[in-house]
């Protein structure tokens, strides 16, 4: 007999600020079922969730306000991005004068340029598979 139920976000659960991996090892079921108790079991199939922990720093070269600056995103993945993945960086307030932008970094290439998808958020696109896991 197939079960399932829903814990509303309302509870207050949330996800560990490591992230979850795919079908993560940690996570376990278990039962005191007066007809057959379950010891702790693995979760065999879990949806990841992927994090950067307390890793990210934004910097600025010649950061002086309505000037163009050179701007240094630094992170470290908790999860492996896949190519076409993208990051999103949500900038309020700053300008831009082309709508894409060319980025260098590590490993190389890994996230060539850089597209304006609104007045606020600049997208970036894996173009091959990078990062923890």
């Amino acid at each position: 007999v197939s079960h399932s139920f829903t814990v509303s976000s309302a509870t207050g659960i949330t996800v560990p600020a490591v992230g979850v991996r795919t079908n993560q090892a940690s996570l376990l079921i278990s039962s005191d079922a007066v007809n057959g108790p379950v010891p702790d079991t693995r979760i065999s199939t879990t949806q990841p969730v992927g994090s950067f922990t307390t890793t990210t720093k934004l910097s600025f070269e010649n950061p002086h306000v309505g000037e163009a600056v050179a701007m240094t995103l630094d992170f470290i993945t908790q999860m492996q991005f896949g190519a076409g993945d993208n990051l999103t960086l949500t900038l309020p307030g700053f300008g831009f004068s082309d709508s894409q932008v060319s980025a260098t970094g590590t490993p190389d290439g890994a996230f060539p340029s850089g597209l304006w998808i609104s007045a606020t958020e600049l997208r970036f696109t894996a173009a091959f598979a990078v990062g923890g896991g």
